[in-house]
């Protein structure tokens, strides 16, 4: 508003945050300011100056000189939130009583550094006195400090203690995960005299050999700081070392002729090639000569030769592209699509979560979950995912039958990820809208499909632990933002998307301990600086330990020199990485590359300093450069670089056309599945299922003939008759008892304290406030009955722990074939026989049997299944008589619920007590205690004392094979 108004701008003005837009920063904003322009301008534009009187650029120099006092709070403000975060974290995994191995790590050198702690490294070195540490090029700081405490450098020749330290420097390269190969030069300063060095390559040819040894000795001898960036004077701590080789069997064929192990394509150009070009084209040019090499393979002249005459053509899972990032990736798979060929792409960062395919996901769910969103459903058809055109898009806003179509496709999909779950929804989704052949016509259409189909798989398996459609879409939306930093689950890792000859297209850091036999770096100019993170510099001192660096520093500058040669230092062993992958041969693009302004900028990537490429060097100077590399190695050669061609992959031999699926013959049973006693139907009604996290026959059975409100006591009763009824009283009831069997009954029964405290929860639901006199006494009364009638056992007698009971038992019984009408037979002629029950309806048992009782106990060497019952039987003591228990319990049922569980303890004693198990004298019976009769001359108890014909008959009926 100053700059079109004329005015002036005003201190409240200058700290108004709205004065700047979010894409214009303060340190952009004060270039523009009167005093910086000024110095700007070069003298012939002096007379310009009239400019600098506008009252917009005097008022951005006030604006300059109020940022300059600002204090910088950024710095403080990361590290407080940092020490808060950790204590938060520390605090988090000792509520959840969880250790990381970070803990494991950071606990064990804590206490090595503690008063104690060399009895603890003395212990640690007895237990283990040899120590073998494999790729200790990666070995971070915290874990080097433990290793060097427990195994000391300077112990004596004569000690048992021996540590072993294996790995190569030079492929330390995995800092970003916080591998530090400073660790392994500190070891290598401590053990000087001690030092081993294989020195025979298994891998590669003794061509490919020779020629990697030629391209880092001449980097050693070109470069004061040696071939890794490490040298001062005459101390290489990362000295490059030739190998020799043991060779490989077969040779590399070319035109029917051995060809060269490494090719340098050179791209002459007397100016520096940027970089988007250099990408784009050595792609194209990358892509051309795989091709030209696949197409000589379909005719026999190009692949390996062994010495035996035998020949192997070349196939495309032979080769490897070797790349650096996911743009270099896109490059060339577009290029080599684009030729009829097909690749995989494989990262350090290869989550299913971090592509694309999972935030289209997170669209389509939220539509799924409100259908009649239409913005939601417009956001779902936009995705790339679903790839549908624009014509299709645009004629959504005009053709309103379309439109509907959409809107109840989506209706559709919610109702099957309601009834199904999200992998059957997601399935009819892809083929409604025909995503198979639409997006199998596309470059990276096959890869889509896998990913969606993986992630179909991930999302239904997740499903099963979250509550409903939006905990499903926030799970997916955290999994994508925990990939988005760095971090992923196992199963989380992308699946490859066919079995198919597929081309590899792999980051460097990917292929480290792998092997290819051809390998293309056709990027291998490429380079990005070290940069900072919000201004956080990560450095090594002269001491070698790691700095942060916080904005503002004085020493910025140098900090940043130090920075970016420790990013050269990385990159050069990120290129000997690479180089060292191939085993027969291996191609370079090498271009006079520069990534800002005019000047070629090789210098800085590490080919550059393989070639001793100086700052200010020409680009013209590139083919003295590399005939300096080559030299007079035979196993190199320098390639102008080829023309791309369009020319595609023409396999000459039909890919297999697959064969007609074989067809089952055999009839698989499809009526296998798991039952419970609630699950059965009862007299033309079905019982509802048992929940997986809940016993499988609770107190849930007794609401279908409990009709009444539950939260309405009867008005005729007081005391434990005037307790809520209904389902949801007897699962509290139910848990009630089950926290006292888990705390000891006589221990609950003694501790008054203890009983208020278990029965609070329950008072604090409606209606429930008013009966805590009517349950504190109930709870006494429960605790005190007896339990088997003439032998006085309570259930405060049994507080022996597991040995004398255990709440909650859960079984699983396999059974055979059975039919429920000869199961339901067989149950009453042996439990209160000639007595009416309801029928168990036509149906079969066939899998297996889950359950869970609420208690069982041993008495006397005999041992019995307890079952709590909360039924409403009457409105007095006088309802619950003996006769009255009896019908309750064949109305219900419970005989059935009885037998199985006598049967699932008779299989587990069987287990347990082996031979000296007797099922007359161990198996004792079963115990249903109404809870609401504790008062009446019974006390509520029905003691079904064991059927030993009915179990061993069940226990045959169940083992039974099925006849044909």
């Amino acid at each position: 508003h100053a700059w079109s108004a004329g005015g002036s701008l005003h201190d409240d003005k200058l700290d108004d945050n709205n004065l700047t837009d979010d894409n214009l920063t303060d340190d952009n904003l004060v270039k523009f300011a009167r005093t910086r322009l000024q110095a700007a301008l070069n003298k012939k534009h002096q007379h310009q100056a009239a400019v600098f009187d506008h009252p917009a650029l005097m008022a951005l120099d006030d604006y300059a000189a109020l940022l300059e006092r600002k204090p910088n709070i950024a710095s403080p403000l990361r590290l407080h939130a940092l020490h808060w975060m950790r204590q938060r974290y520390d605090t988090e995994k000792r509520r959840l009583s969880t250790l990381s191995f970070d803990d494991m790590l950071t606990r064990l050198d804590r206490a090595l550094a503690s008063t104690g702690g060399d009895k603890l490294a003395t212990a640690i070195r007895l237990q283990y006195p040899v120590a073998l540490i494999d790729e200790f090029q990666d070995t971070d700081p915290l874990q080097y400090r433990i290793f060097a405490t427990l195994y000391p450098a300077d112990v004596d020749s004569d000690s048992r203690l021996t540590c072993l330290m294996i790995g190569d420097p030079k492929q330390a390269i995995y800092s970003f995960r916080g591998g530090d190969i400073h660790s392994y030069l500190r070891a290598y300063r401590a053990t000087v005299g001690k030092h081993y060095t294989l020195n025979v390559n298994y891998r590669s040819t003794k061509g490919l050999v020779v020629a990697v040894n030629r391209v880092f000795a001449h980097a050693d001898a070109s470069n004061p700081q040696g071939a890794f960036g490490f040298a001062a004077g005459q101390n290489d701590p990362l000295p490059f070392h030739p190998v020799a080789a043991q060779g490989r069997k077969a040779r590399w064929i070319v035109d029917g002729q051995p060809a060269t192990p490494l090719t340098l394509w050179h791209w002459h150009s007397e100016d520096a090639v940027a970089s988007p070009v250099y990408r784009k084209h050595m792609a194209e040019v990358c892509a051309s000569d795989i091709v030209r090499l696949l197409n000589q393979a379909e005719q026999g002249v190009c692949g390996f030769a062994a010495d035996d005459g035998r020949f192997q053509a070349l196939k495309a899972s032979d080769i490897a592209v070797l790349v650096r990032s996911g743009r270099e990736a896109r490059a060339i798979r577009l290029a080599l699509y684009r030729r009829g060929l097909k690749s995989v792409y494989l990262s350090e960062r290869d989550s299913i979560y971090a592509t694309p395919q999972a935030q289209d996901l997170v669209f389509w769910l939220s539509a799924m979950a409100e259908p009649r969103n239409e913005r939601a459903v417009r956001a779902a058809l936009a995705t790339t995912t679903l790839a549908l055109d624009y014509p299709t898009l645009l004629a959504l806003a005009d053709d309103e039958d379309c439109w509907e179509w959409h809107l109840e496709a989506f209706q559709r999909y919610q109702a099957s990820w309601r009834n199904d779950g999200i992998l059957p929804a997601l399935r009819q989704m892809i083929a409604d809208y025909q995503l198979h052949g639409r997006l199998m016509a596309a470059a990276d259409g096959e890869r889509c499909l896998t990913n969606l189909l993986h992630l179909a798989e991930l999302l239904q398996h997740a499903s099963g632990q979250l509550d409903g459609e939006q905990a499903l879409i926030r799970h997916l939306s955290d999994a994508i933002q925990t990939a988005q930093n760095g971090r992923s689950s196992n199963d989380g890792i992308l699946r490859l998307e066919s079995d198919a000859q597929l081309i590899k297209v792999v980051t460097i850091h990917k292929a480290k301990g792998l092997e290819y036999p051809l390998v293309f770096l056709p990027f291998i100019c490429s380079y990005r600086e070290a940069g900072s993170q919000n201004g956080i510099y990560r450095y090594h001192n002269d001491d070698l330990a790691v700095c942060i660096a916080l904005p503002p520093n004085d020493d910025l500058k140098t900090i940043k020199a130090i920075s970016e040669r420790e990013r050269m230092q990385e990159d050069l062993r990120l290129l000997y990485v690479a180089l060292t992958r191939g085993q027969y041969a291996c191609w370079l693009g090498i271009a006079p590359i520069k990534v800002l302004g005019k000047q070629c900028q090789l210098a800085k990537s590490a080919i550059g300093h393989v070639l001793d490429w100086q700052p200010g060097t020409a680009a013209s100077q590139l083919a003295d450069k590399l005939q300096a590399l080559q030299g007079d190695c035979s196993a190199i050669a320098i390639v102008p670089l080829p023309q791309p061609t369009a020319d595609s992959h023409q396999p000459l031999t039909p890919p297999p056309v697959l064969q007609v699926p074989r067809q089952a013959v055999r009839h698989i049973a499809d009526d296998w599945w798991i039952a419970s006693y609630s699950a059965l139907n009862i007299d033309s009604e079905r019982l509802p299922a048992a929940q997986p996290e809940q016993a499988a026959d609770t107190p849930q059975d007794d609401k279908r003939r409990d009709e009444a409100d539950p939260d309405t006591p009867l008005a005729a009763t007081d005391g434990i008759h005037a307790l809520p009824r209904g389902a949801a009283a007897g699962v509290l009831i139910h848990e009630l008892l089950e926290h006292c069997a888990r705390r000891g009954f006589a221990k609950v029964a003694a501790d008054t304290a203890l009983q208020v405290q278990l029965i609070a929860p329950i008072l604090q639901i409606t209606p429930w406030q008013r009966h805590e006199p009517a349950l504190t006494s109930a709870l006494q009364a429960w605790l005190d009955m007896n339990l088997l009638g003439d032998a006085a056992v309570r259930l405060v007698d049994l507080d022996n722990g597991y040995n004398h009971y255990q709440a909650e038992m859960e079984f699983l019984i396999g059974i055979n074939p059975v039919d429920l009408q000869t199961l339901d037979a067989l149950i009453a002629r042996h439990v209160f026989p000639g007595r009416p029950r309801p029928h168990l309806q036509p149906g079969q048992l066939h899998g297996l049997l889950k359950g869970f009782i609420d208690l069982v106990f041993v008495h006397d060497e005999r041992y019995y299944v307890l079952d709590y019952k909360f039924n409403m039987l009457g409105s007095s003591d006088a309802a619950y008589t003996h006769e009255a228990l009896i019908d309750a319990l064949l109305e219900r049922r419970y005989d059935l619920q009885a037998a199985l569980y006598l049967l699932a303890l008779h299989r587990l004693l069987q287990t347990r007590l082996g031979d000296g198990y007797d099922i007359g004298r161990h198996l004792g019976g079963a115990v249903y205690l109404f809870l609401r009769g504790v008062h009446a001359a019974n006390q509520g108890r029905l003691l079904m004392p064991a059927n030993i014909e009915l179990v061993l008959a069940m226990d045959a009926l169940f083992l039974a094979e099925a006849t044909a």
